[in-house]
């Protein structure tokens, strides 16, 4: 019986970052629906789970994100786009660019 498997291709969702100068070179930025100085980046990726990485199905993978809510907002739903690589590590894209 296996108890863990190990990942084929590399899983990520796809989130903004809070936006760097230096890091951030011709990249998609907006402005914060909140605070308008902040800016972030769009269309970056959070990876997951790497292709190689062992993945026990009987333990659920936990990630947090966040979001913000608008003043007032108790609640929010949203959707999250998910995206495969077949890539090697050192190849893995970091955004959707």
């Amino acid at each position: 019986m296996l108890a863990a498997r190990v990942a084929c291709a590399s899983y990520g969702a796809v989130v903004r970052e809070a936006y760097s100068p230096a890091l951030h070179v011709n990249e998609d930025v907006s402005a914060d629906q909140c605070e308008r100085d902040n800016l972030w980046v769009t269309n970056r990726i959070e990876w997951l789970i790497k292709k190689g990485d062992k993945v026990n199905p009987d333990v659920p993978l936990i990630k947090p994100l966040q979001i913000r809510l608008a003043s007032g907002e108790l609640t929010r739903a949203w959707n999250t786009t998910i995206v495969i690589s077949h890539c090697e590590l050192t190849l893995l894209p970091k955004s959707m660019k």
